[in-house]
């Protein structure tokens, strides 16, 4: 019903095997089949195009290997708080090129340690621990290296990516949308005896992005503000220039729901309105969401977007679904 022309079969998670097996077909004919989840799992998928030819998981349609992975013996690594992680040295990834020449791909890693200092409501337990993260990633035939810096003793936040090609992106960051994780299954719980308190969540989100071409940085902020219904994003870019973006919630229950964009206006560096779009949705009742994770929309789609000028001139566009 989106579009794409994938046709899903199979059977999907019981409370006895619990596990999902599914096929798919392409829009173009291709059947990739079978597909096994879960505690049943343990076959591999293939690929058939329209054409008959088949593909592996363990081999391309020329009957080679298309992706190695490999891990280097593990090693010690100390975070800046002195603490100790235990890791691969590194890992590669390698495959053949149309010439039939390996080209590698090579990852370090660097440990930080996790503290978080996020903001929440009522009692909360903030998440402490150490982790591997990448430090650089070496490109094949030494065509350049990425690097990657992070948050210490903070959320681990990535900070910065060095460029190959001698530039930067790097990241600021702002708190983020806060989740409430009921407890119980549903919203009933208080009339079946569960527990119906609730768990807080919070995330950070990015305030600003800074890109640095080797010569000149140039900044985009996100300036965010969150609702329980509605949340906004406005975006500024180096030039002064605004978007406004809104996200609501698509058909909210009492608890949890899916948030969708509804609208964005664009502003010029001035702060005059150029045009607002907005956009309408349907969507195929709620499901529940995994373990104690609110319930969210199915199958929701666009079905109109609209355009409105500063002069009243409007233009939409309609999407009609069919279930075939």
């Amino acid at each position: 019903m989106d579009g794409s022309g994938v046709l899903v079969t199979g059977s999907w998670p019981d409370q006895q095997n619990n596990y999902i097996h599914f096929a798919l077909t392409l829009k173009d004919g291709t059947q990739i089949t079978p597909v096994i989840i879960g505690a049943a799992g343990g076959q591999q998928p293939t690929w058939e195009d329209n054409n008959g030819n088949q593909q592996s998981a363990t081999a391309d349609m020329l009957d080679r290997e298309p992706l190695t992975v490999n891990n280097a013996p593990n090693t010690s690594y100390t975070t800046p708080l002195g603490n100790q992680v235990t890791g691969p040295a590194s890992t590669t990834w390698s495959y053949y090129d149309s010439n039939g020449e390996e080209q590698s791909f090579t990852l370090n890693y660097q440990a930080i340690d996790i503290s978080t200092h996020l903001g929440c409501l009522g009692t909360c337990t903030q998440y402490s621990a150490s982790m591997l993260v990448p430090a650089t990633l070496m490109l094949p035939q030494s065509s350049g290296t990425y690097t990657f810096s992070w948050q210490n003793d903070d959320s681990g936040e990535l900070t910065s990516v060095g460029l190959p090609t001698g530039g930067s992106i790097s990241y600021t960051y702002q708190s983020g949308p806060t989740a409430f994780i009921q407890k119980g299954n549903d919203v009933t719980c208080s009339q079946t005896g569960q527990d119906c308190s609730f768990t807080y969540l919070e995330r950070n989100a990015v305030l600003s992005r800074t890109v640095f071409d080797g010569t000149s940085s140039n900044k985009w902020t996100y300036a965010a503000s969150y609702g329980s219904s509605a949340s906004t994003t406005k975006v500024t870019d180096p030039l002064g220039n605004q978007e406004v973006h809104t996200f609501s919630c698509i058909s909210c229950p009492t608890f949890g729901g899916s948030s969708y964009e509804t609208e964005v206006q664009y502003y010029n560096s001035s702060g005059s309105l150029l045009r607002t779009i907005t956009k309408a949705y349907a969507y195929d009742g709620m499901y529940a969401g995994p373990g104690n994770l609110p319930d969210t929309a199915g199958n929701v789609r666009v079905t109109s977007e609209t355009t409105i000028l500063p002069n009243g001139l409007q233009k939409q566009i309609q999407t009609d679904y069919e279930i075939v």
